[in-house]
């Protein structure tokens, strides 16, 4: 993705989601209409999280065009 433009947001998506919805479309309807809401806004750039053993989620985004453009690391404490 690009940067953000200075003043311009930039929308985060948190993972959501129910393990008996799976394959029914539903992520992949909430993560267009997220990106359309951005694009109808203005913005410069959407982005995600997820954690880092959830393949689904990754896939889901990915096949949305999304990629790696970060890494987070945590320590919990």
């Amino acid at each position: 993705m690009s940067q953000s433009s200075p003043g311009l947001p930039a929308p985060h998506i948190r993972d959501a989601g129910a393990a008996d919805a799976r394959g029914q479309g539903i992520g992949g309807a909430l993560v267009r209409e997220a990106i359309e809401g951005a694009v109808r806004s203005g913005c410069a750039e959407i982005s995600v999280s997820t954690m880092a053993d959830n393949a689904a989620a990754q896939r889901l985004y990915r096949a949305h065009g999304l990629t790696d453009e970060s890494l987070l690391l945590e320590r919990h404490l």
